[in-house]
């Protein structure tokens, strides 16, 4: 990276590919706000994990692949 902040690579993120990636995770199942939430923990883990580790060579597909692999909470907890 250029000295780019991993926060900064995340926000930018973000604002480039929030509606891609959700829409990405909402497909299979329809369910847009499990989608947004799995997507939030994401980027909540990319905050933790890329100022240790480095930011990876694609973002959006290091988020994409962690918000697919989040437990999906039990149906009758969810809305």
């Amino acid at each position: 990276m250029t000295g780019e902040t991993a926060a900064h690579v995340a926000e930018r993120a973000a604002r480039a590919s929030y509606g891609r990636l959700v829409a990405l995770l909402a497909a299979p199942t329809g369910d847009l706000e499990l989608a947004e939430d799995t997507l939030a923990q994401a980027f909540e883990q990319a905050l933790i994990t890329w100022p240790r580790d480095g930011v990876p060579d694609n973002p959006d597909g290091w988020l994409l692949t962690v918000a697919r692999n989040q437990p999906s909470p039990p149906t009758s907890v969810r809305r």
